[in-house]
């Protein structure tokens, strides 16, 4: 049962870091104009302090301009929140998305 306890902590704590960075990101408005969407994966390391100590692309969506707003994201939505002490590494998909 710990097992299962631990991976719905670890599911909300994934859940509750893709919020927070969600309010971050700026959409590049070449990006918006080419109507380019995608999500961009990027694992990143926090301190206890909620400050970012790396960060880096995990999967590329192939456009420049929105590979770098997602790292940017990811810098700019610190401090994150505190981490639980056994999950210092993250994986943030920062989704860009055109709304009609």
């Amino acid at each position: 049962m710990p097992a299962a306890r631990d991976a719905g902590r670890g599911a909300i704590v994934g859940l509750w870091i893709a919020i927070h960075i969600s309010r971050f990101p700026a959409y590049p408005p070449a990006a918006r104009y080419e109507e380019l969407e995608g999500t961009v994966s990027v694992p990143f390391r926090v301190n206890r302090e909620g400050k970012v100590l790396s960060a880096e692309l995990h999967r590329s969506l192939g456009y420049s301009a929105l590979d770098e707003e997602a790292l940017q994201s990811v810098l700019r939505a610190q401090p994150m929140p505190v981490m639980p002490v056994d999950r210092p590494d993250e994986v943030a998909p920062v989704a860009f998305r055109i709304e009609a």
